[in-house]
């Protein structure tokens, strides 16, 4: 049960954070649009996925219990990306034709988090 309330604690932690950092993005300067599409998710995506392996790292390093590995990867990393958006998006811009931006799109969103990844997990 205690692992259940973790879970929901860092589950709504991120949602909060992703709502907080989206609406960051779309007031100020840093917001990014292409053909109607916000990139905002994918920028979101791929701070989750820095933080994600920054954790694991961080984790390893200071032998981080279960208990905080549910909360922050489980419960805040899970609620904080969203691939059921980026699938969204991507499939936006394929059915607008748009298929350059999602192309690119799709490459960017998964070639950096997974060089990033693949960046922490060298230091494990």
């Amino acid at each position: 049960m205690n692992n259940i309330i973790l879970i929901i604690i860092g589950g709504g932690l991120g949602a909060l954070a992703r709502y907080g950092c989206r609406e960051l993005l779309e007031s100020s300067q840093l917001s990014f649009t292409f053909n109607h599409v916000s990139l905002n998710t994918m920028i979101i995506n791929i701070l989750g996925s820095c933080l994600f392996g920054l954790f694991l790292y961080m984790g390893k390093m200071l032998n981080l219990s279960d208990s905080i590995k549910l909360l922050f990867l489980t419960g805040f990393i899970s609620s904080f990306t969203t691939y059921s958006t980026f699938v969204y998006e991507v499939s936006d811009l394929i059915h607008n034709k748009n298929i350059l931006y999602a192309g690119s799109y799709l490459i960017l969103s998964i070639a950096i988090p997974v060089f990033i990844m693949l960046l922490f997990l060298s230091k494990i």
